[in-house]
């Protein structure tokens, strides 16, 4: 017996009797402590998938229920993960899972829906088909019930994110990092005129101020460094890092520790104590936001606002403060204030 026909038609059967008022839940849990042999045709039934379409004649044969009854059941199983309907080839098809499956909350979805639409950046090319199929979900398990509009609730309007057309090289640094595969990548780098060969290992993928950048292991430097992967011309799979190196450990790496000495995404092998203070038309902006791991914010009675940290003095942190003037004044260090000073001169000379 199929499995659709042993848990989807056993279903069918409860409901049609009525059995002892049981939920939905309730009648998923008692066919599987009937069926101990579930478990493992549901593992095997997962790798390829079953189409439901195909039992609809088994369910009138057996059961005799209309049309809209099976259309009826088959909504309730969805609303309870067991099943899900493809839009694209329009059927409906089991889930897959090996356990029971969870419903997702109202306010699980709410959740869900704007942490994706945080992802924006995502949008076009590189997950585009998988982000439409989970909106879909998302949307039949909470949104069609209530017939509101998820973009009346929540909207990011964050602008300037890079447009990402090679899907396939984003999703293949994505599994190189799951994998441990080492990559060769040919890079654009900036003010160059010809692209550049690296071997690496990917090692992290981050998103920062509306571009996707990777941490890398260069496998001859034997160092970690940062790479737009907007500059990425093409990656190509190598072997995996346990065949590569086969004596050697896979170097290990620690975020927030690399983030430490960064203001962005570059950093420098020597921090500084940075002090700035903000007047009171830019010190609201400043206050209660996270900018680095390091920071200290004190609020002075005039308005002013003083920012102390310890990071890298590159060119991201000099841009971070241009963007504040004429309401920010570097305290120290000393060589900040110098590249500020000629930022500021550099951008009045294109003015005259």
């Amino acid at each position: 017996m199929k499995i659709l026909q042993r848990f989807g038609v056993e279903l069918l059967a409860f409901k049609s009797n009525e059995k002892d008022g049981l939920s939905i839940r309730e009648v998923i849990e008692e066919i599987i402590l009937q069926t101990p042999e579930y478990e493992d045709e549901m593992i095997k039934m997962s790798r390829s998938g079953v189409l439901i379409e195909d039992e609809v004649e088994n369910l009138r044969q057996k059961y005799r229920p209309n049309q809209r009854t099976i259309q009826r059941d088959l909504n309730q199983l969805q609303s309870v993960g067991f099943v899900f309907y493809d839009h694209e080839v329009r059927r409906w098809f089991l889930s897959g899972q090996n356990n029971i499956p969870i419903p997702i909350a109202n306010d699980e979805s709410l959740a869900a829906l704007v942490l994706r639409s945080n992802l924006s950046v995502f949008e076009d090319g590189i997950f585009k088909t998988e982000f439409a199929k989970i909106d879909q979900k998302l949307h039949e398990t909470y949104f069609n019930k209530t017939n509101i509009k998820f973009g009346k609730i929540f909207e990011n309007i964050d602008f300037g994110n890079y447009n990402y057309p090679k899907s396939d090289l984003i999703k293949s640094l994505l599994n190189s990092i799951l994998e441990n595969i080492i990559c060769t990548v040919k890079y654009q780098a900036l003010g160059k005129n010809k692209p550049k060969k690296y071997e690496i290992l990917p090692m992290k993928m981050f998103l920062y101020d509306g571009g996707l950048y990777i941490i890398a292991y260069h496998t001859e430097h034997e160092s970690f460094f940062p790479l737009g992967v907007h500059r990425i011309i093409d990656v190509k799979k190598e072997n995996s890092w346990r065949i590569r190196f086969r004596n050697k450990q896979l170097p290990t790496f620690s975020f927030s520790e690399y983030r430490k000495n960064s203001f962005g995404v570059f950093v420098t092998g020597k921090t500084e104590k940075v002090k700035l203070k903000f007047l009171p038309d830019a010190a609201h902006y400043i206050n209660r936001r996270f900018w680095h791991s390091s920071q200290k914010i004190t609020l002075q009675k005039n308005g002013n606002l003083i920012l102390e940290m310890e990071v890298g003095v590159t060119w991201e942190l000099v841009s971070w403060i241009m963007r504040w003037m004429p309401n920010v004044i570097v305290m120290r260090p000393k060589s900040l204030k110098k590249q500020v000073k000629e930022r500021l001169q550099q951008s009045l000379s294109k003015f005259s």
